[in-house]
């Protein structure tokens, strides 16, 4: 069963550096004559997220424990809105968070997403 994306956090992501890519299930074989053949490799594309949230000092302790233990280190999956339609999904992170600072106790978080469900 998918976690809870913790309250204590931001739960709407920063409009800049948003960006949503559609998953691909699809296929190229190529032919001897023509262009290739295409065609659907899976039912189900996984779709990626790339944005970021913001947060400060006292709230980082929240998003390590999050991501590193009840996540499992990014392993396990969380529920979150859609950033565009606002439908409830299952996420997991792909791949490492990378954190900036913005000044002061103020930090940035970068991650990309893959949808799940």
């Amino acid at each position: 069963m998918a976690e809870s994306f913790p309250a204590s956090l931001q739960q709407k992501f920063n409009q800049a550096g948003f960006q949503l890519t559609f998953g691909d299930s699809a296929i190229e074989t190529p032919n001897e004559v023509g262009p290739p053949k295409k065609r659907q490799r899976y039912t189900k594309e996984f779709d990626d997220l790339r944005g970021t949230i913001e947060l400060e000092r006292t709230d980082y302790a929240d998003f390590e424990t999050f991501f590193k233990t009840t996540l499992a280190g990014g392993t396990l999956t969380f529920n979150y809105d859609h950033p565009i339609s606002g439908v409830t999904g299952e996420y997991q992170f792909k791949g490492r968070p990378s954190i900036t600072t913005l000044g002061g106790t103020y930090f940035r978080i970068s991650f990309v997403w893959r949808q799940i469900a």
